[in-house]
């Protein structure tokens, strides 16, 4: 199955040193017939020199595939470091998506939706979320409380690939909630 690079850069964020290798990324992509990509962090690999000396550098790929629930392609993010192989999987990506994320009380409440169908994008597959974590609070509402004081829910419809009926789920401030698809 074919990929789309949308934007691939490596080098170091500690010196600002960091150069586009979209279109190397891509070139890598298009000549491999696997299933998945293999790319070697290193400069080598993009044919260009290394952008920081001696210092740790980063591979960022963020790429899309058509998915299986058949509305399109879901962007994917990948990291790897120097000295390590980034995998990229070509294959249908099994995904989820979110129909409603809705985070607070019946009277106060945000519509996360949005940054909830960020969020699986970077995490396909599996993932899981802390409600009402900080983590929680600087992803999915850049630090805004619905209800200060009060405790909160979340409310999630999501639909995976591969299954005719979309799914519930639903948790409480500091409970966990985990989704698989397969």
């Amino acid at each position: 199955m074919k990929i789309t690079v949308e934007r691939a850069f490596y080098g170091s964020s500690q010196n600002d040193k960091v150069v586009e290798v979209t279109a190397s990324v891509q070139g890598l992509c298009d000549n491999t017939s696997g299933t998945d990509i293999a790319i070697p962090v290193a400069s080598a690999t993009f044919g260009i020199s290394d952008p920081d000396p001696g210092v740790r550098k980063s591979l960022v790929v963020k790429y899309s595939v058509k998915n299986d629930l058949g509305n399109g392609s879901t962007s994917i993010y990948r990291m790897g470091v120097d000295g390590t192989t980034l995998s990229i999987p070509c294959q249908g990506i099994a995904v989820a998506q979110a129909l409603e994320a809705i985070y607070g009380t019946p009277d106060e409440f945000l519509d996360i939706t949005r940054q909830f169908n960020d969020f699986l994008a970077m995490y396909p597959g599996s993932g899981s979320v802390v409600v009402g974590s900080t983590e929680f609070f600087n992803f999915f509402t850049c630090g805004s409380d619905p209800a200060s004081g009060v405790p909160k829910s979340l409310y999630l419809h999501l639909t995976f690939s591969g299954l005719a009926e979309p799914k519930f789920l639903c948790g409480n401030d500091g409970q966990t909630i985990s989704w698989t698809i397969g």
